[in-house]
C-alpha cells in the first residue's frame, strides 16, 4: 500500500490562511483596544447627552420662572354686600387687582347673583338664571382695580332676611363667575372662577369653586 505523501508545513499554500502567533497577539490587543475605547467614547456620550438634557431643563425652569415672575395676575382684592335701601334687594361687590408687574389684557367676566341654600355649579356660563351679567372690560394695569356689582333685580330680599354667617345652612346670598383674561407674552388665555356668599358686610369663599391659573 502506498503511503500517503507528507504535507509540508512550510509550504505558503499550505499555511496561507494562519497568522503567525505574533500577529494574532497584536490582532487581540488592536481589537482589545477597539473595544475599550467604543465604552470610554459612549460614556463620554451619554454624559454629554445627560448634561444637554439637564442643561435645557435648568433653561425651561428659569424660563418658567421668569414669566412667572412677569406676568399678570387678576386676583379679587377686597368684597362688599349690603341690602339696598330703596328697595327689597341685596348687592354684591366684588373688586379686582392685577398683582403682577404687567398688564392683564382682553379682560372678560360672567357672574351671578342669586339667594339659595346650596352652593351653585361653577362652570360655564348659566344663560338662565337671572341677574348674570357678562362684561369686556379691556385692560387692567398694575395694582390698578376694577369694580364689580352684583344685584338680582328678579328677587325680593327683605333687610336682614338673610343669614349673616357663612356657616350656616341658611339662605344666602351667592355671588359666583369667571373672569379670563391674556398676558403678557401671550400663552394661552388665563382664568380665575369664584363663588362668594354673604356674610354680614362681606362676601366670603364658598367651600368649592375658586380657582386660578
Amino acid at each position: 500500500m502506498r503511503s500517503s505523501p507528507k504535507r509540508n508545513r512550510n509550504h505558503p499554500l499550505t499555511n496561507r490562511h494562519v497568522l503567525p502567533l505574533t500577529q494574532q497577539k497584536w490582532m487581540a490587543i488592536f481589537t482589545l483596544i477597539l473595544v475599550i475605547t467604543s465604552l470610554v467614547t459612549t460614556c463620554i456620550l451619554r454624559n454629554q447627552l445627560r448634561e444637554m438634557h439637564e442643561g435645557g431643563t435648568d433653561t425651561r425652569n428659569l424660563a418658567v420662572a421668569a414669566l412667572l415672575n412677569s406676568r399678570a395676575w387678576v386676583v379679587i382684592k377686597e368684597t362688599g354686600f349690603r341690602y339696598t335701601p330703596d328697595a327689597p334687594r341685596v348687592t354684591g361687590r366684588i373688586i379686582i387687582t392685577n398683582t403682577g408687574p404687567s398688564p392683564a389684557f382682553n379682560i372678560h367676566i360672567w357672574r351671578c347673583g342669586q339667594v339659595r341654600v346650596d352652593v351653585p355649579s361653577i362652570g360655564a356660563f348659566p344663560p338662565n338664571i337671572p341677574g348674570c351679567l357678562v362684561e369686556d372690560v379691556g385692560t387692567i394695569g398694575r395694582d390698578a382695580t376694577m369694580t364689580f356689582d352684583t344685584t338680582n333685580h328678579s328677587q325680593a330680599v327683605p333687610k336682614n332676611s338673610l343669614d349673616p354667617s357663612n356657616h350656616s345652612s341658611g339662605p344666602h346670598y351667592y355671588v359666583w363667575g369667571d373672569i379670563t383674561y391674556d398676558i403678557y407674552p401671550k400663552d394661552k388665555r388665563h382664568f380665575m372662577s369664584f363663588c362668594l356668599l354673604n356674610a354680614s358686610d362681606q362676601l366670603a369663599p364658598c367651600n368649592r369653586g375658586n380657582d386660578a391659573d
